[in-house]
């Protein structure tokens, strides 16, 4: 079964937060990497549900909230991305 985690992890300086998000899918092979983030792409499939907006959406969010966003993934071992943010004085 799929399992997702979701965790803050450790930042590289106390202005950012980390967030990483894990699952044990099928993992995104390296000439997708890129591709995933862009509008109506996922990673390589050809029948798959969803249309392919989901990460594309969730990086211009990141981005327009001046952060990043990254994937680490293994092929049938699953992937963590992981969402880097400026983090608010309060």
């Amino acid at each position: 079964p799929l399992v997702i985690t979701i965790k803050p992890e450790q930042p590289p300086s106390r202005r950012r937060t980390l967030i990483s998000v894990e699952d044990n899918g099928k993992g995104i092979p390296d000439q997708y990497r890129d591709a995933i983030f862009k509008p109506f792409n996922r990673a390589g499939e050809q029948v798959a549900e969803g249309s392919g907006i989901g990460l594309a959406c969730v990086k211009r969010l990141v981005e327009k909230l001046g952060g990043t966003i990254r994937v680490d993934s293994t092929v049938d071992k699953g992937s963590v991305f992981t969402v880097e943010l400026r983090r608010v004085n309060n």
